[in-house]
């Protein structure tokens, strides 16, 4: 439904914004068909702002479409308009090429945590505006885009460690952390280890994937853990060191 004056575009009705309408119905021809939908809440000249419920419309449902166009105005009959997540029945008209990417960047505001195994998808494209965490805590993956850490602590937990899913910035994705970052690897003593696994990953950096400032780690005193990075600076390992050292004279 577009609306332009008061008129339904598509049928040439005209309507009120504060009115729910149905119908008449249309029929479409095969393939994509443009749409523009303008909503927002019925106005009370007493009460301010308000859910529009008239005429049976269940409040805050939003806009419903009847399959079978029966044109009545029972609730019943309609269903969301929305996708299934694949982009098959609805799709924005503009490639993300041509959107500005500074109006698409998520905001965060304060402490920013992932759940093992988490992937941030920045959705950008080249040039990268850059996502930025408060701080940063967990092992996500690094997808299309710049993230950029502006806390200079960055902290893994135990069960991050025990997923066996490193921080991974993928294919032309850049993570920057804040200069002079350090690691801490919160209750590192109590990661188990055995005689086959006595490294877990942290980092993996993809071939074209950027990681700038890596971080530093400072083993506690007394702990068997220490963090060993890769030659190339690709990869960041915690690596179990136990063993007996004999002096012969």
């Amino acid at each position: 439904m577009k609306m332009n004056d008061n008129k339904d575009a598509l049928t040439g009705r005209e309507v009120g914004w504060s009115r729910m309408y149905v119908g008449p119905a249309v029929t479409l021809t095969a393939g994509w068909q443009p749409i523009f939908v303008s909503m927002y809440n019925a106005y009370d000249d007493n009460k301010g702002p308000a859910p529009n419920a008239n005429l049976g419309w269940t409040a805050n449902f939003g806009i419903g479409i009847d399959w079978q166009a029966r044109s009545v105005t029972n609730h019943l009959n309609y269903v969301k308009l929305q996708d299934p997540g694949d982009g098959s029945f609805l799709r924005p008209e503009l490639d993300r090429s041509l959107l500005d990417p500074t109006l698409c960047r998520p905001t965060f505001e304060g402490a920013v945590k992932f759940a093992s195994g988490t992937v941030f998808d920045a959705n950008d494209v080249l040039p990268y505006t850059p996502v930025t965490f408060p701080s940063l805590t967990g092992l996500p993956t690094i997808r299309n885009g710049e993230v950029q850490v502006t806390n200079t602590t960055w902290t893994v937990r135990k069960v991050d460690v025990d997923a066996g899913v490193p921080l991974t910035v993928e294919d032309g994705a850049t993570l920057r952390f804040a200069p002079n970052t350090r690691l801490v690897v919160a209750d590192v003593d109590e990661l188990g280890s055995t005689r086959t696994e006595r490294t877990r990953p942290l980092i993996r950096v993809a071939a074209t994937g950027v990681l700038v400032n890596p971080p530093s780690y400072t083993r506690p005193q007394s702990s068997k853990w220490r963090a060993e990075w890769s030659a190339d600076g690709k990869s960041l390992d915690l690596v179990y060191n136990d063993g007996m050292i004999f002096f012969l004279r």
